[in-house]
């Protein structure tokens, strides 16, 4: 708000800015010529003062915790008439104490370097920098990344900065804070030490390493698509488990043996898919990727032969689908060697059986397949003998020898002159 004495032409300013703003329209309006017949009349024209640019000098303190909550005072000068605070852009409540202070609270902001702005339209100030430090605890994973900030005093100072005895990167944000994260350390106890010059040690305290959730392990590592197959966890900090997961689906159910083991009964599914355990208290969350794999049922299409002698030696193909990962072939019920050449192909030789036929199966972790029929033939044998002549006097008589050939339980009596066939 502004007082004006139209007497004497002088105004005093104890308001918002508005001073500034008729003060650039008269100035215009008299550059443009405009109201210049006024300008002759006899009641003096009054131009008010232009307001100075805020300037914001120093933020005590300049950092605080990403929570909010921290009280922060902007001192510097031109702040009467101030309009707005920004945070990072955003308008804060603020309080306006005189022309050189101005305070206000912090929110809740992600842990970063914001600027500070005092705005008195339509000029503001340069900004000032605001750091948001992340939220600390004096205990986190042993894996690490847990945000830390130390208070203390004399660390501008600080030369080097430890964890259990691991030096690491830190931010000194002023004479009393120092801001690091922790780097990964077995489960337990680790000191955090600021040193100084000389190796003054500026500060200590203890960070406590706790114990996280890992999943190391599956046994077996593959079944069928189907639920119902029993699996062994291996990993740690599994006492307290909550929750075991395939992919996405839940366990139909899990036991906790001990820390180190669970044992599950997995769900349906497809593909290939992680395996994750999610620990009790502090431990979180432990995944393995791609460590279980849902195997279709192996579906056998063909035998190519489909039949072999009865001594073996027959390399046979299989055709069909599902082989990947097969795990036995038998023959009659007996496993025989096999080579997997594709999803889609096995073979393996036939080996010395009795006639007659007998089923092929592939097995694989997610089952078997229905059975192809294979036939063992008997082989023809053949056998040469001199018949007697007193049993074919005709053929001794023409001086000839006999082939017998055994075919089954059928015989071929073959004669032939000794030297030539006939």
């Amino acid at each position: 708000m502004s007082t004006v004495d139209q007497s004497t032409g002088t105004g005093s300013r104890r308001g918002n800015g508005s001073l500034r703003f008729a003060a650039v329209v008269a100035i215009t309006a008299l550059l443009l010529g405009v109201g210049a017949a006024s300008a002759t009349a006899a009641t003096p024209t009054f131009f008010p003062l232009v307001d100075g640019t805020p300037v914001a000098a120093a933020l005590v303190p300049n950092n605080g915790p990403e929570a909010g909550g921290t009280s922060v005072t902007v001192t510097g000068s031109g702040f009467t008439g101030a309009s707005d605070i920004t945070l990072d852009g955003v308008s804060v409540a603020f309080t306006f104490v005189d022309d050189a202070t101005i305070t206000f609270v912090t929110p809740a902001h992600a842990p970063g370097v914001v600027p500070v702005v005092v705005v008195d339209l339509p000029i503001s100030s340069s900004p000032l920098s605001f750091t948001f430090t992340p939220g600390s605890s004096d205990r986190g994973p042993e894996t690490g990344g847990t945000p830390v900030t130390l208070a203390g005093t004399g660390f501008t100072a600080a030369t080097d900065v430890s964890v259990g005895g691991i030096p690491v990167p830190f931010t000194v944000l002023d004479d009393n804070t120092i801001i690091l994260v922790t780097p990964p350390h077995p489960p337990g106890d680790a000191l955090i030490v600021v040193l100084g010059v000389g190796g003054a040690t500026l500060f200590s305290a203890t960070f406590i390493y706790t114990p996280v959730t890992f999943v190391t392990a599956v046994a077996p590592n593959a079944g069928v698509e189907a639920s119902g197959a029993a699996v062994t966890i291996t990993g740690s900090c599994f006492v307290g488990a909550t929750a075991v997961r395939f992919g996405l689906v839940p366990a139909v159910s899990f036991t906790v043996v001990d820390d180190t083991t669970i044992t599950a009964v997995a769900p349906a599914g497809v593909g290939v898919v992680a395996v994750e355990v999610d620990g009790g208290g502090t431990c979180g969350t432990g995944v393995l990727p791609d460590a279980y794999a849902y195997r279709p049922i192996p579906v056998a299409t063909s035998l190519a032969p489909n039949s072999a002698p009865v001594t073996g030696g027959t390399l046979v193909t299989i055709t069909g689908r599902g082989f990947t990962g097969a795990t036995d072939v038998t023959l009659g019920g007996a496993s025989v060697a096999f080579t997997v050449t594709s999803d889609t192909t096995i073979t393996f030789t036939a080996p010395a059986h009795a006639a007659g036929s007998v089923s092929v199966r592939v097995t694989s972790p997610g089952g078997s397949s229905d059975p192809l029929a294979f036939a063992f033939t008997p082989t023809a044998v053949v056998t040469t003998a001199e018949l007697p002549p007193t049993g074919f006097p005709a053929l001794a008589a023409g001086g000839l020898g006999v082939v017998v050939v055994l075919l089954g339980a059928a015989a071929l009596v073959i004669a032939r002159r000794r030297g030539s066939l006939f």
